[in-house]
């Protein structure tokens, strides 16, 4: 009998390391007691290996790729990577990126317009999706194994040479116009914009888009910024599914080997600004609960405490029902439904540190208290070994789930070229979880939660909140632009 990936999944994660009874945390029910209990025996659980299981080869023009070979089911799937996103893009064009991913998947090839290359890809049962990122441009595409050479065709097509069609780049202008306009609709949406741009300023990291800017943008600087970008040497390509990988390479160096390298450099990726001081700002809505965003510039994806920080956060907040914020902001004070912390650690500058939640208006205040009581607190007091053994094990087992699948693994290991990381980093990050002390998780806390520098923003109704927020220090009004 086989167990299906996701259960496998799920059984492994629960025994890769033991869990332990030893809890200080109280109010814990009569289930989670138990499941505290609970104790499995260790499994072992085996990385795949680049040479073994992962394969990378290289074509003759410098692009990478990487392979997991599978035959379990008759399909392929492959991503296409190039170095180049919205990192890259200068401030007077921001928005070019976004434009270009989208046009390039809907704006047909060189040899087929638009509505050919839909209809070809309905008929070969294709998919074909586009996407970008802060530092990648990228293609995927699904297809049935036994149209491998039509999908690697149309992959190097669409990739290679796309037409920008001059009427979807207007569909995609207007797509992009209606988001705008739509852009204050929800909290949610106002806080993922505005707090990024109180952190970064105008800095990629924190960039606004604007309307005007878009419709300055034309098809020319689409196909400028696509010759710039996509280039062999700066490509990497991951394929999984039923496939024989010499086979693969010969046809990739088919389709692709004639795609020379264009000898021009990606734009500087500018230096991050001063960190800006700490503030409180309020966006003025007529609700009933506010949305709350807290935070401060975060650490680089390179930090050598990079393992220690991800513990302290699932402490603090992003182990969802094991976290401390959720503990004691939700389920003792009951002032928060959902709320969370998160450190970025994909970046390769300065990421963000976040908290985030929503309570009720007139607890709004009390909530802001609580929360920045509970960052003082993991920076004073070690945490306890209950707290960092739950830590470690979830962070541990989470790793299985990192390689549920063929396409999932092969991507796993083209992301650590990407970002500049050793293949065997899956081992090494495995190896820092375990060794991590309840003194590194204090010590982290100290060097990066920094409650002097905390940016808060506040989205809600200020009449109703249960004190004013200028005891916390001077408030600054966000006024939101509206785009007609």
């Amino acid at each position: 009998m086989r167990i299906p990936f996701l259960l496998l999944g799920i059984v492994l994660g629960l025994m890769l390391t033991p869990v332990h009874a030893d809890t200080t945390l109280p109010t814990r029910s009569r289930g989670r007691q138990a499941v505290d209990k609970m104790v499995f025996p260790p499994m072992k659980f085996k990385l795949p290996q680049v040479g073994d299981e992962v394969l990378r080869r290289v074509l003759s023009n410098g692009m990478v790729v990487w392979m997991v070979p599978d035959s379990t089911l008759p399909w392929v799937r492959a991503r296409l990577a190039v170095r180049g996103g919205t990192l890259h893009e200068s401030l007077p064009q921001h928005g070019l990126v976004a434009l270009t991913s989208t046009v390039q998947r809907t704006g047909g090839t060189r040899n087929l317009s638009p509505e050919e290359l839909h209809r070809k890809l309905e008929l070969e049962a294709i998919e074909l999706y586009s996407d970008f990122s802060a530092e990648f441009s990228l293609l995927e595409l699904d297809f049935l194994s036994e149209g491998l050479e039509t999908g690697l065709e149309l992959l190097s097509e669409v990739a290679r040479h796309p037409r920008f069609d001059a009427a979807q780049l207007e569909i995609a202008r207007e797509q992009f116009h209606e988001e705008l306009r739509r852009q204050n609709d929800t909290p949610s949406r106002i806080t993922h914009r505005e707090f990024p741009y109180l952190v970064f300023g105008e800095d990629p990291s924190g960039r606004k888009l604007s309307w005007p800017t878009l419709q300055t943008i034309s098809r020319e600087d689409l196909l400028a910024w696509h010759a710039r970008i996509w280039t062999p040497d700066r490509a990497f390509l991951a394929v999984a599914g039923d496939f024989e990988p010499d086979a693969l390479m010969a046809r990739l160096e088919s389709v692709f080997g004639d795609w020379k390298p264009n000898g021009v450099a990606l734009p500087e990726v500018p230096s991050l600004g001063t960190e800006p001081a700490n503030g409180v700002f309020l966006v003025e809505r007529p609700l009933n609960q506010s949305h709350v965003v807290m935070g401060h510039m975060g650490i680089s994806r390179h930090d050598p405490d990079l393992e220690p920080i991800e513990v302290m956060d699932y402490i603090l907040g992003s182990g969802s029902f094991s976290s401390r914020l959720v503990e004691r902001i939700r389920n003792r004070a009951g002032l928060a439904y959902s709320v969370s912390s998160r450190i970025g650690i994909k970046d390769p500058r300065r990421g963000s540190f976040r908290i985030a939640f929503q309570t009720r208006t007139d607890a709004t205040h009390r909530a802001i208290d609580m929360v920045r009581t509970e960052i003082e607190e993991l920076r004073e007091q070690p945490v306890s070994e209950a707290e960092l053994q739950q830590a470690r094990a979830s962070l541990l087992n989470s790793m299985v789930s990192w390689f549920d699948n063929p396409f999932q693994t092969v991507c796993r290991f083209m992301d650590l070229e990407l970002q500049g990381k050793p293949y065997d980093y899956f081992q090494t990050r495995m190896d820092n979880l375990r060794a991590i002390t309840r003194e590194d998780v204090q010590r982290v806390a100290r060097r990066v939660l920094q409650p002097d520098r905390l940016i808060l923003l506040v989205v809600g109704n200020s009449e109703g909140f249960d004190a004013s927020l200028e005891d916390l220090g001077p408030v600054q009004k966000v006024e939101l632009q509206t785009v007609p």
